[in-house]
């Protein structure tokens, strides 16, 4: 039996610079409280510090404190064309 794997797309970059990514069938978000990034970095840049082993849990609400629970599911990021072209890309420069 094949394990389903979850897609994970990139939201955006919170306002503590924590990258931000939600299950693409789900309202779910989760991202890097360990590693963080630089506000105006783009997807690219992102995925070049952190890994799906850096991921946790985050919850439901992007700015929020994260839940911090580690992740039991088979998570990926979707493919970098995708995330690309994607218009989620909020930052803390707002």
């Amino acid at each position: 039996m094949v394990d389903k794997k979850y897609w994970l797309h990139f939201v955006g970059i919170d306002f503590w610079c924590r990258p931000v990514f939600r299950r693409a069938d789900t309202k779910h978000l989760y991202g890097s409280a360990d590693i963080l990034v630089d506000p105006w970095d783009n997807v690219k840049e992102v995925l070049n510090k952190i890994t799906i082993k850096d991921i946790t849990y985050f919850g439901t609400v992007f700015d929020d404190d994260p839940l911090g629970r580690p992740i039991n599911e088979n998570l990926v990021f979707a493919p970098l064309e995708e995330l690309e072209n994607e218009e989620a890309h909020e930052t803390a420069l707002k």
